[in-house]
């Protein structure tokens, strides 16, 4: 969901293909569930990271479980960060950026909309007594958002390993902050984040995430037709258009050369 909205280019991949497999456009690689990582397969992630240049961004509890079991040694050796258990939430787990004018997010942030959307989505009492984690960090290390309850650091980025490496000790980042963090790591942003954009050479669809004036920019120069309202936005070919959209709205134009 986030990562649709996100406004980049990106793929699902297996971690036996991104270690195996070229990847020379690669600018970030989000490991969203890397929770059991021995010594050998925490070297071929360093070393592939190191090669491609790539900022890695490690959510939850990665590494956690190791040759030893469950601990937290592992954790520390794969994301580069110092990290202590917190105590648990009882409820909710929000958090607080330092960027993006302080945006609070978190599984309870949307938890309306995302059950009118989702067949099931937990009530806070199902991360009450989960297991979390905070980020100790160290000088140099970036601190990018803190939990809301304790202060205790959520979100930071270090480069000690000698890749650029990004530790959230929460669920998914919401899509500001992926795409915040992923053009800091070299990825280029053709949308707005929270937009949902799909185009061809002929056709043209844009779900609003956010309500004000959108500025759309065209490869080439094309007359823009609305299909919903049947009219001409541009009867002259132009590159650029600017329009007025609606938050959650869906825009559906033709594109003619």
């Amino acid at each position: 969901w986030h990562l649709l909205r996100s406004g980049m280019t990106w793929t699902f991949i297996t971690l036996a293909d991104f270690l195996a497999r070229p990847w020379p456009e690669a600018r970030l690689a989000y490991f969203v569930n890397a929770f059991r990582v021995d010594h050998a397969r925490r070297a071929q992630l360093h070393a592939r990271l190191r090669e491609l240049s790539c900022t890695a961004v490690w959510t939850l509890w990665p590494g956690v479980v190791g040759e030893a079991g469950l601990g937290l040694a592992g954790t520390r050796a794969l994301t580069g960060f110092d990290v202590r258990w917190l105590a648990p939430s009882g409820g909710d787990w929000m958090f607080r950026a330092r960027a993006g004018a302080g945006l609070t997010y978190g599984t309870g942030a949307g938890r309306e909309d995302y059950a009118a959307r989702m067949k099931y989505y937990p009530e806070a009492s199902a991360f009450a007594a989960a297991p979390r984690l905070g980020i100790r960090p160290d000088t140099g290390d970036e601190q990018l958002a803190d939990w809301q309850d304790v202060p205790e650091v959520a979100l930071a980025r270090t480069a000690r390993l000698g890749f650029s490496s990004v530790l959230n000790c929460g669920p998914l980042l919401p899509a500001p902050l992926v795409q915040e963090v992923a053009v800091a790591a070299g990825v280029h942003a053709y949308v707005e984040a929270g937009h949902l954009v799909y185009a061809n050479e002929r056709m043209f669809a844009l779900y609003a995430g956010s309500s004000g004036p959108c500025t759309v920019r065209f490869p080439d120069p094309v007359r823009v037709y609305d299909l919903w309202n049947d009219r001409a936005l541009a009867e002259q070919p132009v590159r650029e258009l600017v329009v007025d959209v609606v938050e959650n709205h869906t825009y559906l134009w033709r594109l003619d050369s």
